[in-house]
């Protein structure tokens, strides 16, 4: 687990040393305050889990991706759910990627 400090984020690997997402971006577009995630998986990644929790970890965006083909793109409005601290999660069985965003 490390941090990393311009992006608030958090990657959390159950099986150190083994990266199963290439990358894991999260950014926002300052003229529609919406927020885009993008991720490349290493391989075909299968039963995948997105999910946006607020700080109390009450889910307020979540999808069961069937299969993802290396990349995974969409766009999330977080405006609407209030000011706050959100943790954005991609999972796969017992592999998790966490990372923190933060509206204001």
């Amino acid at each position: 687990m490390f941090f990393d400090s311009n992006l608030y984020s958090m990657y959390i690997f159950t099986n150190e040393g083994e990266d199963w997402v290439g990358s894991f971006i999260i950014s926002k577009n300052l003229g529609t305050g919406n927020y885009s995630v993008n991720f490349r998986g290493s391989e075909t990644q299968k039963n995948l889990t997105f999910e946006i929790c607020n700080s109390w970890r009450q889910v307020v965006i979540k999808e069961n991706i069937a299969d993802v083909n290396g990349i995974f793109a969409r766009e999330f409005d977080l405006v609407s759910h209030g000011k706050g601290v959100y943790l954005v999660s991609i999972s796969s069985g017992n592999e998790r990627i966490v990372k923190c965003v933060v509206e204001y």
